[in-house]
């Protein structure tokens, strides 16, 4: 049908049979996609409010919640592994200088590597929560009683995606070489700051 730019074509699909001159992209069809849920993609109260729906699922529901709540600093984790650079590599080493001198390096090598030793501290203490709120998981799963009910599948889901992501972080932790560089080098440090402060 001809219209006032042209040909109208109704189907998207009739595009590709029309003739187009030379040097002129072809024109496709668009792509859409339609994702939905059933339940809504954040959980800003936490399932506070299971407690007044009186559902046999409250167990299951406050654990799904504290794996929500789980994930979401997970995922602060990686980004800070991912992004993770050595501090100890930027800190001059210590050479044959003088007792002040090489006290007061240290002293200062010392606080600068003590945020980074407070990065993997904290994430030694999630990989332990992670684990422990697995386990608790687990555990309520092998009782006689959740054997004879029917656990909700979101359940299963929210254990699997926190077995996922401490297994990503074992990960990046793994290939990480500058954890270990920044780990030893605190290690030094901490003995050599130790020594002096006992010396003094």
């Amino acid at each position: 049908m001809p219209g006032p730019c042209g040909i109208t074509v109704d189907e998207t699909g009739g595009l590709s049979r029309c003739s187009l001159p030379d040097n002129v992209p072809k024109v496709q069809s668009e792509f859409l996609t339609l994702e939905f849920s059933m339940r809504s993609g954040s959980n800003e109260i936490r399932y506070q409010d299971h407690i007044g729906l009186q559902t046999e699922f409250a167990p299951e529901i406050k654990a799904t919640a504290d794996v929500e709540a789980l994930l979401l600093e997970g995922s602060e984790h990686i980004h800070m592994l991912y992004t993770f650079r050595s501090v100890g590599r930027a800190v001059p080493m210590v050479n044959d200088q003088g007792l002040q001198s090489k006290n007061e390096l240290n002293l200062q090598t010392f606080y600068a590597l003590q945020p980074q030793i407070a990065k993997m501290r904290r994430l030694m203490d999630f990989q332990e929560k992670g684990v422990a709120i697995i386990e608790r998981c687990m555990r309520s799963l092998v009782t006689r009683e959740a054997r004879e009910r029917i656990v909700p599948d979101g359940y299963y889901d929210a254990i699997t995606k926190v077995v996922d992501l401490l297994q990503k972080l074992d990960n990046l932790k793994d290939m990480k070489a500058s954890l270990t560089t920044d780990f030893s080098r605190y290690n030094r440090v901490e003995l050599s700051v130790a020594v002096a402060s006992i010396s003094l």
